[in-house]
C-alpha cells in the first residue's frame, strides 16, 4: 500500500523498527547517567583501580561515567572541594607517599608505579600538592 503522499506502511514499520533498535543499542553502549555521591563514587573507584595509567585523564574517567568532563569537574568541586583532575594527583601522590617511605625504588621508577609520565612531571607536581620534592619527603619521612 503505497499512499500518493507519503511512505507506504511498511516503509513506516521499517523506519519505526529500525529507529528503535538503534536506539537501544546507542543505549547500551552509553553507561548510565549517574550524577552527585554516586557520580563521585563511581568516579573514585575508576581512578583509584588507574591512577597508575599513564593515560588516565579527566576526560577518560567522564566518558566512563558517562558525562562530561565538565560536569564531571564541577560535581567534584562541589562535593569534595577540588576538581577531577586534582582529585587524580592526590590518588597518585598517596600512593607515592607510601612507596617512598616504605621501599627504596628510585623515584623514576615511582613516578612510572604511579602513573607519571617521566620524574619531572612527578616531581614538579609532588612539590606543587606536598610543599617538598618526593627526595625531600623521603628523607623527612626516613628521619622520624
Amino acid at each position: 500500500d503505497e499512499g500518493p503522499n507519503g511512505p507506504t506502511l511498511m516503509e513506516r514499520v521499517y523506519d519505526d523498527e529500525h529507529t528503535r533498535v538503534v536506539h537501544e543499542a546507542m543505549r547500551a553502549s552509553v553507561p548510565p547517567r549517574v550524577e552527585g555521591a554516586e557520580l563521585v563514587d563511581g568516579a573514585s573507584a575508576f581512578i583509584q583501580a588507574r591512577y597508575a595509567q599513564q593515560d588516565l585523564s579527566v576526560a577518560m574517567v567522564a566518558e566512563a561515567m558517562g558525562v562530561t568532563p565538565v560536569a564531571i569537574t564541577r560535581v567534584f568541586q562541589r562535593l569534595l572541594g577540588m576538581g577531577t583532575l586534582d582529585y587524580i594527583h592526590h590518588t597518585r601522590l598517596k600512593a607515592a607517599k607510601q612507596l617512598l617511605s616504605a621501599s627504596e625504588r628510585s623515584i623514576r621508577e615511582i613516578a612510572e608505579l604511579t602513573g607519571y609520565n617521566n620524574s619531572v612531571t612527578f616531581i614538579r607536581v609532588f612539590k606543587k600538592y606536598e610543599g617538598v620534592t618526593p627526595g625531600q619527603y623521603r628523607e623527612n619521612e626516613q628521619q622520624a
